[in-house]
């Protein structure tokens, strides 16, 4: 049910194409001079957003990517054709990594983007770019020169500044479904599908659209702290984080918040500024005083978290109209500064 978030591939730029070298031969001047034209340039290697990828799938089969050389000068000072830039698509919140150095090329973010990550080889020059006054009938030309060529690492990041962790695969999920339902809108039914899938979404609240990530994880029916984490890489560009536990158990909520913070101290978050955590609710009945206490206290001098303003948020023991009214407010009032209008 999941995407392909990494693929390794080795990508190559165009090699630029060779010069000419050739003369001119008229009925009336057999030795007209040189004509040979330049080589052309070799194709770039293109990064381009595609607004309706969501994932790496149509690249994961994929080992190498050549752009096309350029095409070689032709006599009579004709130059040869430039090649086309190798174009790849891939969704927005894609990373390029070389792998080679672990420099960053590129950190494409916004709709329609386009980055040059290699550049493709210049075209060689033709004989004619080196007749003189003194060398009239030179019969050198350049090949074209190599095009850049790299071992790429391409990730894929949610690009929403709003996430929501799920750990409700043991239990809870009546209320995490109406919780989701506020968010997104979808039918329980559309929700299965995606249960352990990350996706993006947008939330609309006071003629404002939020956008939002949607991060399950899976908790395993018998160790309650034996949680895996595989979705929570997408907490890269988020910026507010909210983990759903109100459909666990008091002891199983303190022990899968413990872990996921421990699994978020080894992940990349930079943009990361606020943590909320749901506890509590109709199905286990209200978290008790002392112990929402103990996990503030978890959170705020936990070094996942250095840097980042944390709160604990109580759903009520009872069901009742308005049940998530407090947490989908505090994500309204929190997320104003990065919502994104119509």
């Amino acid at each position: 049910m999941g995407f392909t978030d990494v693929v390794e591939i080795e990508l190559s730029a165009g090699k630029g194409g060779n010069g000419s070298s050739s003369f001119a031969r008229y009925a009336r001047d057999p030795l007209a001079g040189p004509d040979g034209g330049d080589g052309g340039r070799g194709g770039n290697v293109v990064l381009a957003v595609k607004s309706d990828l969501e994932g790496l799938d149509h690249l994961s089969n994929t080992s190498a990517l050549r752009a096309e050389n350029g095409k070689p000068g032709q006599p009579g000072k004709c130059y040869g054709k430039d090649a086309k830039d190798l174009v790849i698509e891939v969704p927005q919140g894609t990373r390029a990594i070389c792998l080679r150095s672990g420099e960053e090329i590129a950190q494409l973010v916004s709709n329609g983007e386009r980055v040059t990550i290699l550049k493709g080889g210049k075209g060689g020059r033709g004989n004619v770019k080196f007749a003189t006054a003194a060398i009239r009938t030179p019969s050198k030309a350049e090949p074209g020169a190599e095009g850049e060529s790299r071992l790429v690492e391409l990730n894929y990041k949610q690009p929403a500044p709003i996430a929501i962790l799920d750990s409700t695969s043991s239990g809870g999920k009546d209320y995490y479904f109406e919780f989701y339902a506020h968010l997104s809108g979808n039918r329980v039914t559309e929700f299965f599908f995606y249960l352990r899938k990350p996706r993006r979404f947008f939330w609309e609240h006071s003629f404002r659209k939020y956008p939002m990530a949607f991060l399950p994880f899976q908790l395993r029916k018998k160790q309650s702290d034996n949680v895996r984490f595989p979705n929570l890489s997408h907490l890269y560009f988020v910026q507010l984080a909210v983990m759903y536990l109100g459909g666990l158990a008091s002891g199983d909520a303190g022990a899968v918040l413990r872990r996921m913070l421990d699994e978020l101290e080894d992940l990349e978050h930079p943009n990361l500024k606020n943590f909320i955590a749901v506890v509590g609710g109709p199905e286990f009945g209200e978290a008790p005083p002392e112990l929402v206490g103990e996990w503030q206290r978890m959170c705020d001098n936990h070094s996942a978290l250095n840097g980042v303003d944390s709160e604990i948020i109580r759903l009520p023991d009872e069901e009742r109209d308005g049940l998530f009214d407090p947490v989908l407010d505090r994500i309204a009032k929190i997320g104003l500064t990065f919502a994104k209008g119509d």
